[in-house]
C-alpha cells in the first residue's frame, strides 16, 4: 500500500516510494515551504505546509497555505530518489493541541487512537480550554461500559505525559457550530495549532 498527498488546489504534491520513509515532493511542479512562527522551519522541524503550484496558469496560487503540518526531512531517502522528502505529516494545522512545553499533539495517532479504541464512543470533542487544561466531551452509545470515561481519561493523560489536566464529560450531543462535519479537536488558545502564517 502506498500513500499519495494531493489537493484540488495543487493537484499531486507528494507520494511514498516502496520504502515508506516519507513523501517525495513533486518539486518540479510546485515550490514547497514549511513555515513555523512566520519563519522557515529547519529540516526536521514541523511547520505549516505552504505551496506555490507552477501549473496553474488561469488562476495562479502564490504561497498557498494548505492547512497541514509536516516537516522537510534532513535526510535523503535510501531509495536514491533526489526529490525533497516530507516527513511527519500530522494532519490539519488547526487540529493540533500545543502544550506548555511546545510539544504539538496531532489527532492522527494521538487523540484518535486514545479515544476511538473504545467502541463505546460514538462522537467526541477534545477542547483545549487552557494551556494546561483539556476537556473531552464524549457521546457514548446506549449500552456503554460505565468505566469508558475513566479509560479515556487515563489514555489521554498518558498521551499528554501529564502536561495538562484532563477532564472527561459525557454529553448527549456535540454542537456542530454551523458546519455539518464535526470538528473533533479544537483549542481556545489564540496560538494553538498555529505553525505560522504562510501568506
Amino acid at each position: 500500500m502506498f500513500d499519495h498527498y494531493a489537493s484540488v488546489e495543487a493537484r499531486s504534491m507528494g507520494w511514498e516510494c516502496p520504502l515508506h520513509t516519507g513523501y517525495h515532493l513533486n518539486s518540479d511542479n510546485a515550490v514547497f515551504e514549511f513555515i513555523n512562527g512566520g519563519q522557515p522551519a529547519q529540516p526536521g522541524e514541523s511547520g505549516a505546509i505552504v505551496v506555490t503550484p507552477l501549473h496553474r496558469r488561469s488562476m495562479p496560487l502564490i504561497r498557498y497555505e494548505m492547512g497541514d503540518v509536516a516537516a522537510l526531512s534532513a535526510q535523503a531517502c535510501p531509495c536514491g530518489r533526489t526529490l525533497p522528502l516530507m516527513v511527519g505529516l500530522q494532519g490539519r494545522r488547526d487540529d493540533c493541541i500545543v502544550l506548555a512545553s511546545g510539544r504539538r499533539v496531532a489527532p492522527l495517532g494521538g487523540f484518535a487512537t486514545a479515544i476511538e479504541e473504545s467502541s463505546d464512543v460514538q462522537e467526541y470533542l477534545v477542547m483545549q480550554e487552557a494551556v494546561d487544561l483539556i476537556v473531552v466531551q464524549l457521546v457514548l452509545r446506549p449500552r456503554h461500559s460505565p468505566s469508558t470515561p475513566v479509560r479515556v481519561q487515563h489514555a489521554i493523560c498518558e498521551l499528554l505525559r501529564d502536561e495538562a489536566v484532563v477532564r472527561v464529560v459525557s454529553v448527549d450531543a456535540i454542537p456542530r457550530q454551523g458546519r455539518p462535519k464535526l470538528r473533533r479537536i479544537a483549542s481556545k488558545l489564540p496560538l494553538a495549532g498555529n505553525a505560522g502564517n504562510g501568506a
